[in-house]
Formats: structure tokens, sequence, C-alpha cells
């Protein structure tokens, strides 16, 4: 599956980068970017909420690593 990942600067400075995806019918929003109190951290949420379904923390930013936590939530969902 092809995403659109695309890069953000937040009002912190921390650079990092997003991604609107959709899955079964489901509008998801993942986001990976630098905190000030737990490392690097991936979250993955269905668009308009806040209730988190999948973190990672601990990884590098990058394109690439987004790209590979979506793949492994996605891989979770199939898998249940």
């Amino acid at each position: 599956m092809k995403y659109e990942v695309v890069y953000n600067i937040s009002q912190l400075g921390f650079g990092g980068y997003s991604c609107h995806f959709e899955h079964d019918g489901v509008k998801y929003f993942a986001d990976l970017r630098g905190t000030y109190d737990n490392g690097n951290e991936c979250m993955i949420f269905v668009e308009g909420e806040w209730n988190g379904l999948y973190c990672r923390d601990c990884i590098p930013v990058t394109k690439a690593q987004l790209i590979s936590c979506i793949e492994e939530f996605v891989a979770e969902l199939e898998a249940k």
C-alpha cells in the first residue's frame, strides 16, 4: 500500500512525519515525532479521536519508520 507521508515541524521545534490513511473503511491518522519527555514516539489514532490505538517509542524519526509503524499497525488489525 502507498502512504502519503508529509514532513511536519511542530511549534516546539520538533520535526516529524504524519500520514492520513484508510483501512477497511476506517480513517486513521499516524504521527511520528520527538517529545520532551518520552523520546521519539509514533502514535496512530482513528481520525477525529485522540484515544491512541497504537504507540511505539524510542525509534528514529524518519519517513521510512512511520511507514513501518503503519504497516505494523495494519498487520495487527488484519490479525484480529
